[in-house]
């Protein structure tokens, strides 16, 4: 009800397998989970578990909004969050090989979520807990492709076309991958 008349009850996008079973399962102590996915609704006794989650959740608290209109609202959402400079700064000290200074600033969000302070193994974990991290911190939040695409990690040299009713894979330029040519502009050029 706190949702409006007009708000619905499904949403086009879900947080994927991975997400919700790997990087924030329901049963982490990982405290920004109850924001990002919803697994039921109320509190207390007045608590119900979703009857269609299966494996995945909905999104969280973190989207719902006063009279939303379908499942889109009228928030003017925050485009620059001060966990995001803070874990910036973890990549940046990590990429010039103060790793001290990195895994201080990475455990500033994770502390504040609950979690327990990271430990510094070697350089590809710590680089692998601060894409985690910022994945958990950001979510939903429109810069995970991107920073896929920063630290290399994008999946961008395959695309899938149709022929006869089978797929195939072929690889793509990667310029493509990244910013591709919109399809109608592909139409009007035979070339």
């Amino acid at each position: 009800p706190e949702l409006g008349d007009q708000a619905t009850t499904y949403t086009a996008a879900r947080p994927n397998v991975y997400f919700s079973q790997g990087l924030q399962a329901k049963k982490s102590k990982d405290i920004r989970r109850n924001y990002n996915m919803a697994w039921g609704y109320g509190e207390g006794d007045d608590y119900k578990e979703f009857s269609s989650v299966n494996a995945r959740p909905w999104l969280g608290p973190k989207f719902w909004c006063p009279n939303q209109q379908g499942s889109a609202d009228g928030n003017n959402y925050k485009i620059f969050r001060y966990s995001d400079a803070i874990l910036m700064l973890a990549e940046c000290y990590c990429e010039t090989g103060d790793n001290e200074t990195a895994v201080k600033y990475l455990n500033m969000t994770r502390t504040r979520a609950g979690l327990q302070p990271y430990t510094f193994r070697t350089v590809p974990r710590l680089q692998e807990e601060i894409r985690n991290e910022r994945a958990r911190e950001l979510f939903w939040e429109c810069g995970r492709r991107t920073d896929l695409i920063r630290f290399g990690k994008f999946n961008v040299g395959y695309s899938w076309q149709w022929k006869g009713g089978v797929k195939e894979g072929k690889d793509t330029e990667t310029f493509r991958a990244l910013m591709p040519i919109p399809s109608s502009e592909l139409n009007a050029n035979s070339n």
